[in-house]
């Protein structure tokens, strides 16, 4: 089981500057109900690590914040304190000011916000605080303006004045201000930064959460948005794939770790091999071939550390030689016989261009007659070759359990007639490739017109696709309900070449 760092280190860079920031800011979190706005408030707030730091809750009391959140219990404890406002006309001690007591009262400009105002002046350094939410205080002062002024104009302004004469407040009194709020399109241009949180369904009927950063004055915007997770209450943003995150995963070992009951069960079910064939299908987003290499590494360290057989057919871009390399580095540091890696894995390659590769002692020239396979004998031919090849190796290696995992495209480009060859081919696999104790993916881009009648053989299905630049799994069968994004550590950070496997929720 994965044992995640207590400290949060998926919280967009956007706002951690914003934190930083030596001056008075205003954001607003704003959404519809449930979709995160405190959560992310509260982690911001645990994040700012002031002893001046302040939550005014207008909606629950501590007690079931503690029992919503109770990873805060601790840092409320040693970082800030909770002030309950659910009650008007209540009174509390001042965090700053043991002897003075703090009025929670809703009148004129609501005393409430002067006490803020008021404790900030008192404060040593700079003033954290969240209202959640705003909407309480600000229909509560509607109601009150609407009581006071029977003219909607007059109370209009009044509204828009106090707004603004808050908020110049809060830059000149140096105040770090969060508001959480459903309903507070008025207050978009007087905060110094927006963002909104919310959820959509994806044509597969399966949920995302998105956190979009509307606006950061003084701050650059680096990513519009974030894809989010809120398991375990937790807020944790899944961070956009860039070229110099395939730059350092091309070149380096990428553990892929999990710690999700339901993807254990499935894993396990399949690595470990329940039933005596098992066929699988990986599709991957035609941009980003590079996760087929994060899983043939992935796959070979596991048989490997096993002293099991692992073959794969790569995508012609494939770089043996690393692939090698990081094999090997891994066998040292696992203290393994290196030559396991010749003996456990063998590499099928269609055409070999460097002589280099050529010889290379587990790497298997498949040989395409006439350069293209034009009718079903000749791809049956191959099939029963590949079939006993991977036999082959099996019985020489006396392995009880072999993995092999196949990119179809390098396949498809030797063949005259895809119809023919798909009419073929699944026919033909399941009768060629009974070998037991085995397990084979196929594996192709999502656009590959095989991919539906893969899914229609294959035990299992999983789906690896990209939305607004963001890695997402799915796991189309067996049926998970909720989809899984990448987690990647940010650069500082020792885990950097770890990819955590989490559950959206």
């Amino acid at each position: 089981m994965i044992i995640m760092p207590t400290t949060n280190y998926y919280i967009p860079p956007e706002l951690l500057k914003m934190l930083e920031l030596p001056y008075g800011y205003s954001l607003l979190l704003k959404g519809e109900g449930g979709v995160g706005k405190s959560t992310l408030a509260l982690e911001l707030l645990v994040k700012s690590k002031g002893k001046n730091a302040t939550y005014i809750s207008t909606r629950v009391s501590p007690s079931q914040l503690f029992e919503h959140f109770p990873w805060i219990q601790k840092d409320v404890e040693e970082s800030f304190t909770v002030l309950d406002a659910t009650q008007a006309g209540t009174t509390m001690n001042n965090p700053l000011d043991e002897g003075e007591q703090l009025a929670l009262k809703f009148m004129g400009m609501p005393d409430l916000l002067q006490s803020i105002v008021h404790m900030a002046e008192q404060a040593s350094g700079q003033l954290f605080v969240v209202i959640d939410s705003w909407d309480a205080i600000q229909l509560m002062f509607e109601h009150l303006q609407a009581q006071k002024y029977a003219d909607k104009p007059q109370m209009t302004e009044n509204l828009n004045f106090m707004y603004n004469v808050f908020m110049s407040l809060v830059r000149q009194k140096n105040i770090k201000l969060i508001l959480v709020a459903e309903n507070a399109s008025m207050m978009d241009y007087l905060v110094d930064g927006v963002v909104e949180l919310r959820r959509e369904f994806l044509p597969n009927t399966k949920m995302v959460r998105i956190a979009e950063l509307k606006k950061f004055r003084g701050i650059r915007i680096t990513n519009t948005s974030y894809l989010f997770s809120l398991e375990e209450g937790r807020f944790k943003a899944f961070f956009p794939w860039d070229v110099e995150l395939v730059k350092d995963f091309r070149g380096s070992l990428v553990k892929l770790e999990y710690d999700e009951k339901t993807l254990h069960s499935i894993v396990e079910s399949i690595l470990l091999n329940q039933i005596p064939m098992q066929m699988g299908a990986l599709s991957i987003d035609d941009m980003h071939k590079e996760f087929i290499n994060i899983v043939i590494d992935g796959l070979a360290r596991f048989q490997l550390k096993r002293n099991e057989m692992f073959t794969f057919t790569p995508p012609d871009n494939f770089d043996i030689l690393m692939f090698k390399n990081k094999m090997l580095s891994y066998l040292e540091k696992e203290d393994i016989d290196p030559e396991r890696y010749y003996k456990n894995i063998r590499i099928h390659l269609f055409d070999i261009a460097s002589d280099q590769v050529r010889s290379e002692r587990n790497v298997v020239d498949i040989p395409i007659p006439d350069k293209k396979l034009g009718d079903q004998e000749q791809v049956m031919q191959l099939l029963n070759l590949f079939a006993k090849k991977i036999s082959s190796y099996g019985t020489e290696g006396n392995f009880k359990h072999s993995i092999n995992i196949g990119y179809l495209l390098p396949f498809e480009t030797k063949i005259k007639n895809l119809d023919i060859a798909a009419n073929t081919f699944f026919s033909t696999f399941s009768k060629l490739f009974k070998i037991p104790n085995s397990i084979f993916i196929m594996a192709t881009n999502s656009s590959d017109k095989f991919i539906q009648e893969i899914y229609k053989m294959a035990n299992f299905c999983v789906d690896i696709s990209f939305f607004q630049g963001t890695p997402l799994m799915n796991v189309i069968s067996p049926h998970v309900p909720s989809l899984f994004g990448f987690l990647i550590p940010p650069d500082q950070e020792p885990q950097r070449k770890k990819l955590y496997i989490h559950s959206i929720v």
